[in-house]
C-alpha cells in the first residue's frame, strides 16, 4: 500500500495501535480481514461452543471496537465492555486507544450475554434409523414418516436435516427440526404438526429465530447462498442456503449482519404472493454491497410444492435485483382504480 497523504499515514498508525490492543484484551491469534475493517478472535465468553475448540469467531471493528460473537451472539457496542469481564488487565490500553471512559462500569445495553443454552427434549429420536431398520410400526412414527414423504422429502434428507421426533408437550405429534450452530450445537429447533385441522402448524423452540440462521452448520458463506422462507422450502431444493423461519430479514438479526460482512451472492426464493417483501430485503442487502437475484415464481406456487426440476429451473432464470425493483414491485401491487 502506498502512502499519499498524512492522513493516510495517520489511520494507519492508529488502526495499528488498535489491532495491538485488541490483541492484547483478546488474545494474539487473531484474523484480520482483506480490508482491514474487522479482526476476529477466539471468543472470550467460556461457554461459548467456539471457545474451548480454539475458534475464531468473535468479530470486532477496527474502528471503533464493536463486536460479535457468531456462534453465541455475544456482542457489544463496544468491545471494552466485554473487556472489563473476561480481560480487566488490557481495559486501559483499550480505552486509550478508543479515546474512552474506563472508570464506566458494566452495563447491559452496552453488552448483551448470550441466552441460556437450548436442549432437545431427552426422548428425541431420529427418523431415518428408524426408517433403514424397519422400526416403524410406532403409529407417531408412522404418522410423521407419512406426512415428510407426501411433503416430498427422501431418507437422505431425513438424515441430512436430523429430523426425528419427541413424546414431549410442544413436541408430541410434529417433525423436529433442529438447527446446529457452526460448532454442532443445537441452537433451535422447528416443530411441524402432521395434524391437519391444528389451528398453529408451527411452533419454535430455542432461541429466537433472529438470533440465529437455520442450519448454520452446513451453510457455506464462500458459495451462492439460497434465501427461503421454510424449511420445506429449503429442504426440497437441496441447494445451500437457509431459512428465513418467514418473510422477513430483520437488519439487526444474525444472518442479516453475516450476509452484509461475507457478502455472498444471494439468491432470494420467496413465495409468489409476497414478492414485495422479496424487493424489499433484496434492496436491504444490495445497500451492504450484497449482490441480489430474485426468483419469480408463478403464481400460487411456493418451492415447498414445486417439483425440484421446476424449482431450479425457476432459479436459474432468477434475475439481478436492480434499484428500479421495489417502485415496480409497488406499482404491480396497486389495484385497479388506486392512486399512488
Amino acid at each position: 500500500m502506498v502512502v499519499k497523504t498524512l492522513e493516510q499515514l495517520f489511520l494507519i498508525v492508529t488502526d495499528t495501535a488498535k489491532i495491538e490492543a485488541l490483541k492484547r484484551a483478546f488474545g494474539k491469534k487473531h484474523l484480520l480481514d482483506a480490508d482491514g475493517k474487522n479482526c476476529t478472535f477466539k471468543c472470550p465468553n467460556p461457554k461459548c461452543g467456539s471457545h474451548a475448540k480454539d475458534k475464531l469467531k468473535f468479530v470486532i471493528r477496527v474502528e471503533d471496537s464493536a463486536c460479535h460473537c457468531w456462534v453465541c451472539d455475544l456482542r457489544g457496542k463496544s468491545s471494552i465492555w466485554i473487556a472489563k469481564r473476561w480481560s480487566p488487565g488490557s481495559v486501559d490500553r483499550l480505552a486509550e486507544v478508543y479515546h474512552l471512559d474506563r472508570g464506566t462500569p458494566l452495563r447491559g445495553d452496552e453488552c448483551e450475554t448470550p441466552e441460556e443454552a437450548y436442549t432437545l427434549p431427552e426422548d428425541f429420536r431420529l427418523i431415518a434409523p428408524m426408517v433403514e431398520s424397519g422400526q416403524t410400526r410406532d403409529p407417531a412414527v408412522r404418522s410423521v414418516l407419512a406426512y415428510l414423504i407426501n411433503r416430498g422429502l427422501t431418507v437422505r434428507d431425513m438424515w441430512r436435516y436430523k429430523v426425528g421426533i419427541s413424546s414431549a408437550t410442544g413436541y408430541r405429534g410434529s417433525a423436529l427440526f433442529p438447527s446446529f450452530s457452526p460448532v454442532g450445537e443445537v441452537e433451535f429447533c422447528l416443530a411441524r404438526t402432521t395434524d391437519p385441522d391444528a389451528f398453529r402448524k408451527y411452533k419454535n423452540h430455542g432461541a429466537k429465530s433472529s438470533k440465529i440462521i437455520y442450519d448454520e452448520i452446513h451453510v457455506d458463506f464462500q458459495d451462492t447462498v439460497h434465501l427461503f422462507e421454510g424449511v420445506f422450502d429449503l429442504v426440497r431444493s437441496r441447494l445451500n442456503g437457509t431459512a428465513l423461519l418467514g418473510s422477513s430479514l430483520p437488519t439487526s438479526g444474525k444472518l442479516f449482519e453475516r450476509l452484509a460482512v461475507e457478502r455472498p451472492p444471494v439468491v432470494l426464493c420467496l413465495d409468489a404472493d409476497v414478492q414485495s417483501k422479496s424487493s424489499f430485503i433484496a434492496n436491504k442487502l444490495a445497500q451492504f454491497g450484497v449482490d441480489v437475484k430474485v426468483v419469480s415464481l408463478p403464481e400460487g406456487k411456493d418451492p415447498g410444492s414445486m417439483e425440484q426440476h421446476e424449482l431450479l429451473e425457476a432459479i436459474q432464470a432468477a434475475k439481478p435485483f436492480t434499484w428500479n425493483d421495489p417502485l415496480l414491485s409497488k406499482i404491480k401491487n396497486i389495484r385497479s382504480g388506486t392512486i399512488l
